[in-house]
């Protein structure tokens, strides 16, 4: 409901994303945009995780792709074109280099005490995100 079509959102082939034939340039869609709104779908799946949101800070965005509402999304993600991967070579790196970044990570430790002052779980020094760009193309 939280992105205006009955029933489930449409997620990208393979998942971990919104699907970017409905979804446009959503934020958790696989394309990468620094300026791409944050819709209360997005919001919404952070907090079914378990993280405390708040859903004013949602950018305005709503479907425009009318074919997502009538279900047919799966059908459109699975007519499009294969998207290119990675090759294993570069996924190495970008792994190498994520547990590199990691490594070097310095949290001051009033980060850390503000963190568990609010009850909340510092992850900062446990997640990184990589882009790479090859052939071409820009993989998260």
């Amino acid at each position: 409901r939280e992105y205006g079509c009955v029933g489930a959102p449409p997620m990208a082939r393979g998942g971990g994303h919104w699907s970017e034939s409905c979804m446009l340039d959503e934020n958790m869609t696989p394309a990468i945009n620094k300026n791409a709104p944050v819709s209360t779908l997005t919001i919404a799946s952070l907090q079914d995780v378990g993280y405390e949101v708040d859903y004013s800070a949602a950018d305005e965005w709503t479907v425009t792709n009318e074919a997502c509402c009538a279900g047919l999304a799966g059908v459109m993600e699975n007519n499009q074109p294969e998207s290119p991967s990675l090759s294993k070579e570069a996924e190495a790196a970008a792994i190498a280099y994520g547990k590199e970044l990691l490594e070097e990570r310095q949290i001051p430790p009033s980060v850390l005490a503000e963190a568990e002052e609010m009850g909340y779980d510092y992850v900062g020094d446990k997640v990184v995100f990589i882009a790479m760009e090859e052939n071409g193309h820009t993989f998260e």
